[in-house]
């Protein structure tokens, strides 16, 4: 009986731990992290850029075995949201379906990351949201994505 508790107990702590290091689901546009050396972003090369591609690159390093959320702005309701990245995907009979998977990436031994995000037209505003032993940062990001219109291209020439 002492080995089942044991085991139930040694369950719930294994298993509480993870839930408290999970990143959430949202986070609040004032809200700061705790520390600001678990990664550095290297592109942009500072907390805003501007484009005229659909997709942006976001690159930089960190401290291995950090983990790395991205979230969106949300204006609406003044809160970053997570990202959830889609693919495809079969059911158990075999039938196609979109999988969507939240957009994590953990840190491997070079510390080096990049990670590809679709831009909509105008401002995007993104959160990296790093994690690791209990400590985390949070790094704003502001990429705006330009048409190809002559006031579009005149507004790139200022920024």
């Amino acid at each position: 009986m002492k080995k089942i508790s044991a085991f139930i107990l040694s369950c719930l702590i294994l298993f509480g731990a993870n839930a408290v290091f999970a990143a959430p689901d949202t986070v609040g546009a004032d809200e700061a992290g705790d520390t600001y050396d678990l990664i550095s972003v290297t592109n942009p090369a500072y907390q805003q850029d501007s484009t005229f591609e659909t997709a942006y690159v976001l690159e930089g390093h960190g401290l291995e075995s950090t983990v790395v959320t991205l979230y969106w702005y949300d204006s609406a309701n003044d809160v970053y949201r997570k990202v959830y990245d889609h693919g495809e995907g079969y059911d158990e009979a075999g039938n196609p379906i979109t999988i969507y998977n939240e957009a994590v990436f953990t840190l491997g031994a070079s510390g080096q990351f990049k990670k590809s995000v679709e831009l909509y037209s105008g401002l995007n505003s993104l959160l990296l949201y790093a994690e690791r032993d209990g400590m985390r940062q949070l790094v704003k990001l502001n990429i705006t994505k330009y048409n190809y219109n002559f006031i579009d291209i005149i507004k790139s020439l200022t920024n």
